[in-house]
């Protein structure tokens, strides 16, 4: 079983280009997950002079400049002495790794004099700088999923859906990192709550491998051991109804069925019916 968490432009390119090749092929729903969404390109410049050599005001959180291509963290008021973290927003970004490092500095260093010391001839000193080049790094090919005009809102669920073979009764291929989060996507958090949602995943097929012969686990299998419109593998600690149309299993908070005081199966006896069973059927 295997975790896989490489970033979206990653999976979106052919092995000959720099992605990855998967034998046997992902699912058709992955696939089509993959390519809707999108992958963009938000580029950074740190900049680090001597502390006592501050230009800018100290005092302020974020700085913007007179050209709209860059924004400004204030590294040194988050602690970071002396230090301008520059964030550069695409199409800009995107163009800017055809530069050298040289013409960006200069770029930069022009743009920060004319805005906070228009007296000054020149700057200080810098002390030292490192600039991203997200869209190019291979092990990357951007820095942030987007949603892409046209795809669908359940497909970063797609994207974080487990893989069974075909044949098989268990996932053996899982998925992690931002653009697989629907709370988080873009965020560190995103990607690090999604990595351990799938390490507990692949925890749980390893004991659905184990034990799916028992009564109380192959009712859960019907159709494979991915449940509900959140594509998460089965967990025995998860309450769950099940539609009385179909039998398809579903997480009763995914469904927005209460869930059930001292035990009581009150969201079942309520008669439960999917969406897709509740339109096929009005």
């Amino acid at each position: 079983m295997i975790v896989v968490a490489v970033p979206l432009g990653v999976l979106q390119r052919s092995a000959a280009d720099g992605g990855m090749t998967f034998l046997p092929p992902l699912s058709a729903a992955k696939r089509t997950a993959i390519a809707s969404l999108g992958m963009g390109t938000e580029n950074k410049v740190a900049l680090r002079w001597d502390e006592d050599d501050v230009f800018w005001p100290a005092e302020l959180p974020y700085l913007q400049l007179t050209d709209p291509r860059f924004r400004i963290v204030n590294g040194h008021y988050f602690g970071k002495r002396g230090t301008l973290v520059v964030l550069v927003a695409p199409p800009y970004a995107e163009q800017m790794e055809e530069l050298d490092d040289d013409e960006i500095i200069a770029t930069l260093l022009s743009l920060l004099c004319r805005t906070f010391c228009p007296t000054l001839s020149s700057l200080p000193p810098l002390v030292e700088y490192r600039i991203t080049r997200w869209g190019s790094d291979p092990y990357c090919y951007g820095s942030y999923s987007f949603d892409k005009l046209g795809c669908k809102p359940m497909q970063r669920a797609e994207l974080r859906a487990a893989e069974t073979p075909r044949g098989g009764s268990v996932p053996r291929l899982f998925f992690a990192g931002e653009a697989c989060s629907i709370d988080a996507p873009q965020c560190v958090h995103g990607a690090v709550d999604t990595g351990r949602e799938a390490a507990a995943e692949l925890v749980r097929s390893i004991a659905l491998h184990e034990y799916q012969q028992l009564p109380s686990v192959r009712p859960h299998l019907r159709d494979g051991p991915l449940l509900c419109r959140c594509r998460a593998v089965f967990d025995p600690a998860r309450e769950t109804v099940a539609c009385t149309s179909c039998g398809r299993r579903y997480h009763n908070e995914c469904v927005g069925v209460p869930l059930s005081s001292a035990g009581a199966p009150a969201a079942q006896a309520d008669g439960f019916r999917c969406l897709e069973c509740a339109q096929r059927h009005d």
